[in-house]
């Protein structure tokens, strides 16, 4: 059966081995919850998407460094479908305080932003 709605996961090194594990569980976590998972380096990928997507309902998580470009392609879009959640995940605590204070300056009334702080061991 087709998932019902997809995860994205958009970060430049997100086929690099050190990011294995989160992509491992990020997948789990899709197929837990009926979803589908694509994986794309770049905020490029994911504006392909979109315009092929047929407005399929999706998440999209990213990192700070693709999160501006992410959010300026949902813009761009004009009309079209965009993610229930946008989340950034954020690997150092500089980036989560910059991303922070960014993600309150943003209109987000058509889509839910989430800042988190990724788990050091993790």
């Amino acid at each position: 059966t087709r998932a019902s709605w997809v995860m994205i996961w958009c970060h430049e090194r997100c086929y690099k081995p050190e990011r294995s594990e989160l992509r491992a569980h990020l997948t789990d976590v899709a197929m837990s919850l009926n979803a589908g998972i694509l994986c794309m380096k770049k905020a490029v990928k994911y504006e392909t998407w979109m315009k092929r997507s047929n407005s399929r309902t999706h998440v999209l998580i990213t990192d700070w460094r693709e999160a501006k470009p992410c959010l300026q392609v949902m813009q761009d879009s004009g009309q079209r479908e965009r993610p229930e959640t946008m989340i950034i995940l954020c690997d150092l605590p500089k980036s989560h305080e910059n991303a922070v204070s960014w993600a309150a300056k943003q209109d987000v009334s058509k889509c839910k932003l989430h800042v988190l702080l990724e788990s050091p061991n993790k």
